[in-house]
């Protein structure tokens, strides 16, 4: 393992601009967004699930500008006019400005509390299961909450459900949409830009 980061680390310092990609990472976004949809589903049956279209609205809304943004990204980059328009200054610069935007994105995946009773977990697209730790989760912060209210979901009103799952799903939703700000504008997010109903 140490051998493995060595060489991982001594690759990243030999090369001008980090070697990270998004379009591969929105594809695994939309596949993960597509069996979150289905684990909410169900769990929580049609009538439930329908009372949360508008939070998982925001979370596919998200999704989708996120892999045009690594589109335009990853083709902009390749060119004089496609490097301006993605807000690159001075030829000297943009390796470093590149490099900066790329840590930036990773960055806005992350959250400062954590996961909600796993906050040493700070990644909002990407963590292992609660109860399962050898097995990934997408969305861990929504998966949680799905397998809290999912035991006693038929007990509890739609209106505590949609307040439970509501807010993860948003949260999720903020990061990808923070993450894409990243990608295509120099200064990133921006609170006119900011998800509806993010900010409560």
């Amino acid at each position: 393992m140490a051998r493995f980061v060595a060489l991982v680390m001594f690759r990243l310092s030999t090369v001008p601009v980090l070697p990270f990609t998004y379009k591969p990472y929105s594809t695994v976004l939309q596949q993960g967004l597509t069996t979150l949809k289905a684990k909410v589903l169900a769990t929580l049956g049609e009538e439930l699930y329908s009372a949360q279209e508008r939070s998982i609205g925001l979370l596919e809304t998200a999704v989708d500008k996120f892999a045009e943004a690594a589109d335009k990204f990853h083709k902009g980059f390749n060119s004089l006019r496609g490097k301006e328009d993605l807000g690159f200054g001075a030829a000297g610069g943009q390796e470093r400005q590149m490099n900066d935007r790329l840590m930036l994105v990773e960055r806005a995946f992350l959250s400062g509390p954590g996961l909600p009773k796993r906050p040493w977990f700070k990644h909002l697209i990407f963590a292992p299961e609660a109860e399962n730790q050898y097995e990934g989760a997408m969305f861990p912060g929504v998966i949680d909450t799905l397998m809290m209210v999912g035991d006693q979901g038929q007990d509890l009103p739609a209106e505590q459900i949609a307040k439970e799952i509501g807010g993860p799903l948003r949260l999720a939703a903020e990061a990808v949409n923070n993450a894409r700000k990243f990608l295509i504008h120099p200064l990133g997010a921006t609170d006119e830009e900011a998800v509806p109903g993010t900010s409560d």
